[in-house]
């Protein structure tokens, strides 16, 4: 796995309620109260616009609720809005100093933000919504970011992606030694019970979170871990690290030049006496992680068409490659890749399944091979 740098940069679930990383501007604009701005093109005025509730039509309005200006930041916080427009915005702008993060959609009222490496100093946060109309309304806050000295370097996780009941493994890099470290997993792991969570002070400011997931973590999508970090002195800065979970399952090899979509999508149709052949296929008998192996295989067509295209599947999963087949091309030699290995997978064998497709989409019979995944 290679290991994350920690870069200047923002935590929003501003958009989708998924997080994003996005650079954040951090522009050092003059000090200003909080504010509350509803800008016609060239035009600005301030003020919140009225919008009392047995109004018959709502004025637009936007405003943050928190932090407050004057307020002091440190490491992973929540910038928190209240806003009504009549519709989406057809422009939505975010972040610190300008020029700001640009986005799209209807807007979350949560924005996750990590000022962790940022540089401590005072810092204007502006949140922006263009309307189809042309008005724009604007609101922002000027605050102070001070944050301890023990800082997270850098980590890294022991996957790509994880699934319900894989257990998570966090190496991270503060440089302090004798922090007490934390992490929350609740948003990854609805179960989330951190009597199932282990965290190891390895030495030279070095750290180990272990965190077996439930099986309450479902679906496939991006969640995020918050690591909490305190010092002697109590002073505390918080992380957010971005995991993937994908328990559907996917191809665990790679197809080189092949286009990786849903069986589903293919219309085939067996037919034997039509249909293009595959001949004779020659595989290795394992594949290690970070390898390739060759996949060799003979076409020979038989009826209406000529196959154009090899499927190349495993059983178990809902996924296949296609490749291309040259006109006239009649042997075949396809790298097959396993890029990332998992512990699970530790010498179970992959069946794979090769088809020949013809343009008229007839295919035929799957022709399976095994081939033994090594760590």
């Amino acid at each position: 796995m290679v290991p994350n740098e920690i870069t200047h940069s923002t935590w929003t679930w501003l958009l989708v309620g998924l997080p994003v990383l996005v650079a954040c501007g951090c522009g050092h604009d003059a000090a200003a109260p909080t504010g509350l701005s509803e800008v016609q093109p060239h035009e600005q005025s301030h003020g919140r616009p009225t919008h009392r509730a047995g109004e018959a039509q709502r004025q637009p309005f936007l405003e943050i609720l928190k932090p407050a200006s004057g307020d002091t930041l440190a490491g992973a916080t929540t910038i928190e809005l209240d806003y009504f427009v009549p519709a989406t915005p057809v422009r939505v702008e975010f972040g610190f100093g300008e020029p700001l993060v640009e986005g799209q959609g209807m807007p979350h009222k949560r924005i996750g933000v990590d000022t962790s490496r940022m540089r401590d100093g005072d810092y204007r946060y502006t949140v922006r919504l263009t309307l189809a109309s042309g008005k724009r309304l604007e609101a922002h806050v000027d605050v102070k970011v001070d944050n301890p000295d023990h800082r997270l370097a850098r980590y890294e996780a022991n996957q790509d992606r994880y699934a319900a009941g894989e257990t998570v493994v966090l190496s991270l890099e503060y440089g302090r030694p004798s922090l007490r470290l934390a992490a929350d997993f609740k948003d990854v792991d609805p179960g989330f019970d951190s009597g199932r969570e282990h965290v190891a002070d390895l030495g030279d400011g070095l750290y180990r979170v272990t965190y077996a997931l439930s099986a309450t973590a479902v679906g496939d999508r991006r969640g995020v871990v918050v690591v909490r970090a305190v010092n002697a002195d109590g002073e505390v800065t918080t992380n957010p690290i971005e995991l993937t979970l994908a328990n559907t399952p996917h191809m665990p090899i790679v197809v080189r030049g092949g286009i990786l979509m849903a069986a589903a999508r293919i219309p085939v149709q067996v037919i034997p006496q039509h249909a293009p052949q595959i001949v004779p296929i020659d595989l290795p008998a394992s594949i290690s992680t970070g390898t390739e192996v060759i996949l060799k295989l003979r076409l020979q067509d038989r009826g209406k068409g000529a196959s154009n295209r090899v499927v190349i599947g495993a059983e178990g999963y809902s996924d296949v490659y296609i490749v291309l087949v040259k006109k006239g091309q009649s042997q075949m030699a396809i790298p097959i890749a396993m890029p990332k290995f998992k512990p699970s997978q530790a010498g179970l064998p992959i069946h794979l399944r090769v088809a020949a497709l013809n343009a008229a989409g007839w295919t035929s019979a799957w022709v399976e091979r095994p081939i033994t995944a090594r760590p």
